[in-house]
């Protein structure tokens, strides 16, 4: 299932660059606006961990919702939840899982055909059939 005029999906480690000021990511996510932005539940709930974290909330949150105004946020469905499962079960038998909320996060990319723009090479590189953006 795709969600029409989405192409991007943004994980939290991009967001906080761009939240914090590095221009370059900011720059990037500018230039990537039109093609359709998203992130997942997942990085939503993330982020406001951090805000929540913060030692001022009140104005990470104004950030963080300012952000939030220009991309859609995709909620764990049941779809995704079977292609969670797939994945999750596949790399723990090959003993290459890179934690719980990355496939969740890689497995609403898949279901949505999206591309993910991703600080954490690692992680991400473990997905097959996963398309990943690292750098700004």
């Amino acid at each position: 299932m795709s969600v029409p005029a989405l192409r991007y999906l943004i994980d939290t480690g991009w967001v906080i660059r761009h939240l914090r000021g590095r221009t370059e990511y900011t720059m990037r996510l500018a230039g990537l606006a039109s093609s359709g932005l998203a992130v997942s539940v997942v990085t939503l709930a993330e982020l406001l961990e951090g805000v929540e974290r913060s030692s001022d909330p009140g104005r990470a949150r104004v950030a963080l919702d300012a952000f939030m105004a220009g991309v859609q946020v995709l909620p764990a469905a049941e779809d995704t939840a079977r292609a969670f499962g797939e994945l999750s079960a596949k790399m723990r038998a090959a003993g290459n899982h890179p934690g719980d909320f990355d496939v969740l996060i890689a497995a609403t990319a898949i279901e949505h055909g999206l591309i993910v723009l991703t600080t954490d090479v690692d992680d991400f590189s473990r997905f097959p059939n996963l398309q990943i953006i690292t750098t700004p």
